[in-house]
């Protein structure tokens, strides 16, 4: 069967097509005045190109005594959501009765040095530093987006934390949540050592910090963080 096309139609068709598809971006760029969809502060600072930065971004959020001001609330809700990793729903249910205030959060420890290699730094390690009878654990975070692993890397930060640390959770974070090529055998098997990508970790835990802040301005950086997240990745 053969169609016949009016040109005359379809220039119609077309030109209704184009004068529907500019109103709709004028109404939208109405709209985005009061929006401002494509503002984003952490799509600024760029942290995909730089690790540091990211895990800077982290750090600040996770500090219990930082400009956030919010307290202890965004470290304890990151425990919350480590602790369901490795489901342990006992020490989630005490988090609401336990003080991180004292908690440190280190950026760039220091776990090896030999004289034949570099400085091996853990991104961020997390101290709790509560009372005794809270078992919560030190948590290693190893964040990396475009660069390669060091040999051993991820190995050594297990034996690191597994020496210093009764209690300890190492993660290695990535944007598809990919698997450790330096990590063993061993500790994929554990309940100490966990492989996730930001959205399984990073963006429902900043979503839990975007309910209980109180802080306009922080909210809105958070927020900025969570559309990043999702549109980056």
């Amino acid at each position: 069967m053969k169609y016949s096309v009016n040109e005359e139609e379809l220039n119609s068709i077309l030109s209704s097509l184009l004068f529907e598809l500019k109103t709709q971006k004028e109404i939208w760029k109405g709209i985005n005045v009061y929006l401002a969809k494509s503002f984003n502060l952490v799509k600024l600072l760029n942290p995909a190109n730089e690790e540091n930065k990211f895990s800077d971004i982290i750090r600040m959020l996770l500090d219990p005594d930082g400009e956030h001001a919010q307290g202890d609330i965004f470290l304890k809700l990151f425990y919350q959501a480590v602790l369901k990793l490795s489901d342990n729903i006992n020490l989630v249910s005490s988090l609401n009765y336990i003080s991180l205030k004292k908690a440190k959060i280190i950026r760039e420890k220091v776990t090896k040095e030999k004289e034949e290699e570099k400085f091996k730094r853990l991104d961020l390690l997390i101290e709790p530093n509560t009372a005794s009878q809270y078992d919560l654990p030190a948590i290693g975070l190893e964040n990396k987006i475009w660069a390669p692993e060091t040999p051993r890397q991820l190995e050594e930060y297990f034996d690191y934390l597994k020496n210093k640390y009764e209690n300890f959770i190492l993660i290695f974070l990535t944007p598809d949540g990919r698997e450790a090529e330096t990590s063993t055998k061993e500790m994929r098997k554990s309940s100490k050592y966990f492989e996730c990508s930001y959205r399984d970790l990073l963006e429902p835990w900043l979503k839990e910090c975007l309910k209980e802040c109180k802080a306009e301005k922080v909210r809105f950086f958070i927020q900025d963080f969570i559309d990043w997240i999702e549109s980056f990745y």
